[in-house]
Parts: structure tokens; C-alpha cells; sequence
């Protein structure tokens, strides 16, 4: 592997940890009932995941483990967001049909 190939390896590599980390602490503060801008993010995860496809075997072999836990924490955050969607919009449909009541 040439010096770049290990530069852009191991920047990715860190891109992969700090979107781990940041939807790690974006479920944290979604719990928490605070706003979480997603701003960036879809573009970050198409480098990364641009990059991946584009590596070396070995490389690509190496990046599976982690790009397997940023799926997870993505599909974690995806299924709270829908949990709370859901919960506001029957909070919303309560509301109504306790407005229509009264």
C-alpha cells in the first residue's frame, strides 16, 4: 500500500468512527427530547461509503467490522425516529379528538 492509499485508509477509517461516535450521541440526545441536525451527514456517509467501494480488497475487508456497526447504529436511529414519529402523530390525533369533544 502506497502512503496515500494508508493516508486515505486511515482517514476514512476515522470518518467511519466519527459517524459511529456522532449517531451514537445523536440517539442519546433524541431520548433526551433534543433536536439532532442531520445537516452533512448524508453526504459524509456516501464519501465513506464511495471510498469503501472503491478500496483495495484488503482494505475494504478491513472496513467491513466497522461499516457494519455505523448500519446498525443507522438502522437503531432510523426505528427510534419512527417510534417517535408514530407517538407524536397519535399525541396529534388524540389531541384533535380531544378538541372535537369539547
Amino acid at each position: 500500500m502506497t502512503e496515500e492509499e494508508t493516508d486515505k485508509f486511515a482517514a476514512t477509517m476515522k470518518e467511519i468512527k466519527d459517524l459511529q461516535e456522532f449517531f451514537t450521541l445523536a440517539f442519546s440526545q433524541l431520548h433526551a427530547g433534543k433536536l439532532v441536525s442531520m445537516s452533512g451527514v448524508d453526504k459524509r456517509i456516501s464519501v465513506v461509503c464511495q471510498a469503501a467501494q472503491n478500496a483495495a480488497a484488503e482494505q475494504q475487508k478491513a472496513y467491513l467490522p466497522e461499516l457494519t456497526i455505523l448500519i446498525k447504529l443507522l438502522n437503531e436511529y432510523e426505528s427510534e425516529l419512527r417510534k417517535l414519529q408514530s407517538s407524536l402523530a397519535a399525541e396529534v390525533v388524540k389531541g384533535t379528538d380531544d378538541g372535537a369533544s369539547s
